[in-house]
């Protein structure tokens, strides 16, 4: 390998070995003082560099990248507040368990804290947010430091991958020269350390958690078992969690972003998908109580969801291999660190049929094709553009699988609460670790960038497009092309559904806070296609190209409608829920 001089070479070797691990993307923000850092990764033919100029939304494309693969992501910046803006998404890859490596530049240590630009303390900058974090060191170049350098490259890979997988952060003090001029540096080229273990093996194997699983026992035995399945993108869990769902008639109450929500998974299991209005019925929520659960990744955001947990008397499990603490109901008997994806493949091939009671099964099929076909009819009576239906028009508009990413706040509640079964293969999105709206166009351009998906639609608000607007630039100079669906109702549309509103002093411009920004404008600067459809059918040819798709819509009537909708879901459901016998 060739080493170029003592600032390159050990991030040459660095680099070297994070490639051997496994990493295959990179995003760099343009900067001096990182400048050998993504020469180095640009220089390389398996590592695909990509140069987005925000540091803020770099952080959250190479986020959705780490997302859309499953594999860690570096990103890089420059030193000072450059890294400070990498901030948001290190805490999104914090809580989502997403492998995400930071190489920051920095200032060597005779260049701290003595009035040199761009010069901030970047010690543990991320404090509590990283898995790891280490001070890569300015040690004298010798063999002795590149095996250093070797060595932590496959330390950081491990720690990304590792049973907790998430963000880690190397801070990479650099001294002059920052330019690739050669050097000559002796006999120190044709060393081990300098050209790596043979074959492309890394210096030191990175661990890998082992993959264990069990289901809990309470499961088979159980006669109203429930399977409540949150986020997850492991491959191969859907599948496995649908098939024990059809051996032995278990429910299955399935978030979005559970990638369960497809009609093959639906037509063969009991897949409830619109269970956050299903339990707004009271009745519902008496008479179809499980005597166990099973909870599977993260919890769903439904507030209805969540307080039906939190009262029921039975027993309660929580799944996810990371062994993190996420019971936010206070009601989990047991949190288990058995991987759900070995559980369930083993449970599938010796679960026996019909464990369950077959009327627990049937009640649950019976209520959610009634509150599919009530959904379906109140959406589609309400006047256009309503939000939920932008988004069920869109999702059964499909004719190929896609990926669709989905913003925080309106947009993750409605497509959780309205989203049907997918008649292809789509695969959910979101930020929904931390639960913020910044960062969601860069990371859905990220989810695209790998090209491992057919096409990526992203249904976002006016709030969250304007927050991460830069991101508009960086996706025609990296010549990425998604849809946004953007649903625009000057503000932020939660809040009408929060008690704050019922408080109107200060509500319209201290809390909606409208922006009264022109988005036609803003979204043609960037150069993007812009429609402003006014039909479900204009909505569909629209959103079946790259481009940004305008709906404008008013939040007091957005939020009427709601009502109206969810009040004819709960009739239906509960007419259905008498014809089942589950009430004698």
């Amino acid at each position: 390998m060739e080493l170029t001089n003592e600032t390159f070479a050990p991030l040459r070797v660095l680099i070297d070995e994070l490639a051997r691990c496994g990493v295959r993307h990179a995003v760099a923000a343009p900067g001096s003082r990182n400048a050998p850092i993504t020469y180095c990764l640009a220089d390389r033919d398996d590592i695909k560099t990509w140069t987005v100029l925000d540091e803020r939304s770099a952080g959250f494309f190479a986020l959705g990248l780490a997302k859309s693969t499953g594999e860690p992501v570096v990103v890089t910046c420059s030193s000072g507040t450059a890294a400070a803006n990498l901030h948001p998404a290190v805490i999104e890859a914090d809580h989502a368990g997403v492998p995400l490596i930071v190489l920051t530049a920095d200032r060597p240590p005779e260049l701290r804290d003595v009035g040199a630009g761009q010069a901030i303390d970047q010690i543990k900058l991320f404090g509590s947010s990283v898995r790891w974090f280490v001070e890569a060191g300015n040690h004298p170049l010798g063999e002795q430091t590149l095996r250093h350098f070797r060595a932590l490259g496959c330390r950081v890979v491990a720690e990304a991958t590792g049973s907790n997988p998430g963000p880690i952060h190397v801070n990479l003090p650099l001294r002059e020269p920052l330019a690739p001029a050669p050097q000559e540096l002796g006999e120190l080229e044709a060393s081990e350390a300098a050209g790596g273990r043979a074959g492309g093996a890394p210096w030191t194997a990175p661990s890998r958690p082992e993959r264990t699983g069990a289901l809990p026992d309470e499961l088979a035995a159980a006669k109203r078992p429930l399977i409540v399945v949150g986020e997850q993108n492991t491959p191969g869990l859907a599948e496995a969690i649908a098939t024990y769902s059809e051996r032995t008639g278990t429910p299955v109450l399935a978030d979005a972003l559970s990638q369960l929500r497809r009609e093959r998974f639906a037509g063969q299991s009991a897949i409830v998908c619109a269970y956050d209005l299903i339990l707004r019925d009271a009745v519902v929520r008496e008479h179809l109580a499980p005597d166990f659960v099973l909870r599977i990744g993260e919890t769903p955001t439904s507030k209805p969801l969540r307080s039906w947990l939190e009262g029921l008397a039975c027993p309660q499990v929580v799944m996810d291999p990371r062994g993190v603490w996420h019971d936010p109901t206070r009601t989990a008997a047991r949190i288990s660190s058995h991987d759900p994806l070995a559980a369930f493949t083993i449970a599938d091939g010796t679960a026996s049929r019909a464990s369950a009671a077959p009327s627990w099964s049937s009640a649950w099929e019976v209520i959610e094709r009634a509150a599919q076909t009530a959904a379906g009819n109140a959406l589609s009576a309400e006047p256009f553009p309503f939000e939920p239906a932008i988004y069920r028009s869109v999702l059964n508009g499909l004719d190929a699988g896609a990926t669709v990413f989905v913003s925080s706040s309106m947009p993750i509640r409605d497509v959780e609460s309205y989203a049907p079964p997918g008649r292809f293969d789509v695969r959910y999105l979101a930020n929904r670790g931390a639960n913020g709206i910044d960062g969601v166009i860069s990371s859905a351009l990220g989810a695209a960038a790998p090209f491992n998906c057919d096409r990526v639609i992203l249904f976002t608000g006016d709030l969250a497009l304007l927050y991460d607007a830069s991101a508009l630039g960086a996706a025609k100079q990296l010549g990425i092309e998604i849809t946004i669906v953007c649903v625009d109702n000057d503000g932020g549309g939660i809040f009408s559904f929060l008690p704050i509103a019922e408080h109107a002093s200060h509500f319209e411009q201290r809390i909606a806070a409208p922006s009264g920004a022109d988005i036609e404008a803003i979204v043609k600067a960037y150069g993007w296609d812009y429609s402003s459809p006014t039909d479900p059918a204009a909505l569909n040819t629209a959103a079946a190209r790259p481009g940004v798709v305008h709906l404008r819509t008013e939040r007091a009537a957005n939020k009427t409608a709601h009502d109206r909708v969810v009040a004819h879901v709960i009739d239906a459901v509960s007419a259905a829920l008498t014809e089942t016998g589950a009430l004698h």
